[in-house]
């Protein structure tokens, strides 16, 4: 059987974010807003990097002698900070400046921004963002081609022995749930429905099950093209 992982793949990360709070307190009129408190985000991959994630609100005295920053490594490397003032607000929109993969770096991670004025008062915030796997994994398979041997004497409506076909994803949950299809690989009407009625594949394991009794004189061999998703 020649096997195809070929599937309709949907490149979407979701990104959940949620604001855990002050990392420090007792600075009298320098805070952030509560707000966000939490955010959805969906980027596909083909969105340009510099996509608005989310926005940081404070209210201050005089906008003009505050700032919002990072130093932080990993939040400077995954998102950039462009700030806005009005007379007694400053707010910072934060854009996505590396894609984010689930399967290539962590489910989650923490970033930082902190809030300063001209005379060293500081407060942080933490914003924890959680990247929420989604299947965006094409299944491999265990080997390019399976050859299995069928005796005319095999009992039908049974698995047969060692047909199991395996494929695995780099998903996680439900979205590594793989699920198999085969169909005939012959350009005839008459002998795909021959296949179809000869043999199974169940859809959730990949075992190969004989639905009716062979006979070698009539066809003494079968093509599949197999399919995961």
């Amino acid at each position: 059987m020649d096997t195809d992982g070929r599937r309709s793949i949907v490149f979407v990360y979701m990104i959940a974010v949620e604001i855990t709070g002050l990392l420090f307190t007792g600075v009298t009129g320098l805070q952030f807003d509560s707000n966000p408190s939490f955010v959805q985000f969906y980027e596909n991959k083909t969105t340009p990097l510099g996509t608005l994630l989310f926005k940081l609100n404070a209210y201050v005295s005089d906008s003009n002698h505050v700032t919002i920053f990072t130093d932080d490594p990993v939040t400077k490397m995954y998102v950039n900070i462009t700030e806005e003032r009005e007379a007694n607000r400053i707010s910072a929109n934060i854009t996505l400046n590396k894609e984010l993969d689930r399967e290539l770096y962590e489910s989650e991670m923490d970033l930082k921004f902190f809030l300063s004025d001209a005379i060293g008062n500081t407060v942080g915030k933490t914003v924890k963002l959680y990247i929420l796997d989604v299947c965006d994994e094409a299944p491999q398979f265990d080997r390019p081609s399976y050859v299995l041997e069928i005796e005319e004497t095999d009992p039908v409506g049974q698995k047969l022995v060692y047909s199991e076909i395996r494929a695995t994803d780099r998903d996680n949950g439900l979205y590594a749930v793989i699920k198999y299809s085969m169909e005939p690989k012959t350009e005839s009407e008459y002998w795909r429905a021959i296949y179809n009625e000869t043999f199974k594949l169940d859809p959730m394991n990949g075992s190969l099950y004989l639905l009716k009794n062979l006979d070698y004189e009539n066809n003494s061999f079968y093509q599949f093209t197999v399919h995961a998703k």
